[in-house]
């Protein structure tokens, strides 16, 4: 397996868009998120509420942009497409040959979705056998929206993402990218002693993916607001993709907190008598989820 670097604030604008529309995954105020959200027009958070859980962030087409990958590359470029040619520049395993493209363009052409459509993507996209994947059906059909009026969605996001890196990212990626910087040169020196596989499970703290692992080629880029967390993507030709969090442990994801996200993290895990509990408990000794079930007599879910 072979390792490639990729760098720019152009990611981040696309993963802090992420973040602040799921705070309570990211341990983000939803309070401040909703505030940043404000700053975005009506009709452009409606589209972002609809997109988002499907896109993400788009990182083949990110990675695809000239440098510099910044906020201002991302909207000049987005600025350069037909309003009804944005999502499928930037919608993620859409090509042209593959069946969930030809299904999204399909919506398109008829302007419209219902039930069968519905039936016929959960059936493209079926895990193999002994796997769960459950489809939210809400996110989907909001999903299925954009590809119906893809003019509607292309002008609304062009507009909300320029509102956006106005608004915000603009300074914000002025904040962060010292950071990034930091964190791809700690990965790279990381990588001088350890295997691909190796330090792929040391970037994603232990993450093991099926989608990387069949890769002859994996590109990796650090992520100032996505960590703890990590987010994959396949650039197709035997070729993936990973952002790794690389937030320094000192510092705070909303700008102007002086608590650390990390202590702010942790404090509220310890919040609770339970939870207490059970650090007492195995700092004794190793327990398994049932013998602390039983010996705090609760459900084995509950631990």
């Amino acid at each position: 397996m072979k390792l490639k670097w990729d760098i720019g604030a152009a990611y981040e604008l696309f993963t802090s868009l992420f973040v602040i529309h799921n705070p309570s995954i990211f341990g983000v105020r939803p309070s401040w998120a909703a505030g940043v959200r404000s700053r975005i027009p009506a009709d452009s958070r409606d589209i972002f509420t609809q997109s988002l859980p499907f896109l993400k962030s788009p990182l083949q087409w990110v990675h695809s942009l000239p440098e510099p990958k910044n906020g201002a590359t991302v909207v000049g470029q987005l600025e350069s497409i037909n309003p009804e040619d944005v999502l499928s520049n930037i919608a993620p395993m859409c090509g042209p040959e593959d069946e969930i493209g030809l299904f999204f363009r399909g919506i398109t052409g008829k302007g419209s979705w219902d039930e069968a459509d519905i039936c016929k993507f959960e059936k493209l996209v079926e895990p193999p056998a002994g796997k769960k994947h459950k489809i939210n059906i809400d996110e989907l059909s909001g999903w299925l929206n954009c590809w119906a009026h893809p003019v509607e969605f292309g002008t609304g996001f062009i507009r909300g993402i320029s509102d956006y890196y106005e608004s915000f990212f603009r300074e914000e990626e002025k904040r962060i990218e010292p950071a990034l910087q930091q964190g791809l040169a700690d990965a790279q020196k990381k990588a001088l002693s350890l295997s691909t596989e190796d330090l792929i499970e040391e970037l994603s703290q232990g993450i093991k993916s099926d989608m990387l692992s069949d890769k002859e080629t994996v590109v990796l880029m650090p992520s100032f607001w996505l960590g703890p967390l990590v987010m994959l993507a396949d650039l197709g030709n035997e070729v993936g993709m990973m952002q790794f969090g690389s937030r320094p442990a000192d510092a705070s994801l909303i700008p102007g907190d002086v608590v650390p996200d990390s202590l702010s993290t942790g404090l509220q895990a310890l919040s609770d008598h339970t939870r207490l509990k059970i650090l007492k408990l195995i700092a004794k000794e190793p327990l398994t989820q049932v013998e602390i079930a039983k010996k705090l007599r609760l459900r084995a879910p509950t631990i």
